[in-house]
């Protein structure tokens, strides 16, 4: 399915992946770009629009997700997953915002993965700018922040990972 509200009918998303598939681009993550968008008037707000959502054992690969942000009780600015079977190969996830947790993604498992300029900051309780509940592995996470803690990853596993100026 493209476009549409997420499986808890909260959240508008660019891309909704709801079977066990593979996604895969031809041209990359530098020439295949899945663009989200903020609220107008409050970034996190009813008019946010998630890049992604992915259901158990789908497979996303060979995309930029940008610009991606959640209502205002929402996680996962970029992708969230269903679990951490859902996965993310050779992507960037860049500059997007999450109200609670996983400014750039939630709840999935990135492989070969940029996390550059995601953000939690809407509420005194958000964590996990970059990433939240995620396993990563040979993955960048740089330049992300949180408002509460876990500027990079929070709740996480992370194998082979760069963690810098988060």
């Amino acid at each position: 399915a493209v476009g549409g509200k997420s499986m808890d009918g909260v959240i508008t998303n660019r891309v909704s992946v709801d079977k066990a598939i593979l996604v895969q681009s031809v041209n990359g993550p530098n020439a295949t770009i899945i663009q989200g968008a903020w609220d107008p008037t409050s970034t996190n707000g009813p008019g946010a629009v998630r890049c992604v959502w992915l259901t158990n054992n789908a497979t996303l690969s060979g995309f930029t997700l940008r610009g991606g942000a959640t209502a205002s009780s929402g996680s996962g600015g970029g992708v969230w997953g269903s679990s951490t079977s859902a996965t993310l190969f050779n992507c960037m996830i860049v500059s997007n915002a999450a109200f609670i947790q996983g400014g750039g993604s939630y709840r999935i498992t990135l492989n070969g993965c940029s996390l550059v300029g995601n953000l939690c900051s809407s509420s005194s309780l958000s964590y996990g700018g970059g990433a939240s509940g995620c396993n990563l592995k040979n993955c960048l996470i740089a330049k992300n922040s949180s408002s509460y803690y876990g500027g990079g990853a929070a709740s996480s596993n992370l194998k082979n990972c760069a963690v810098v100026q988060n």
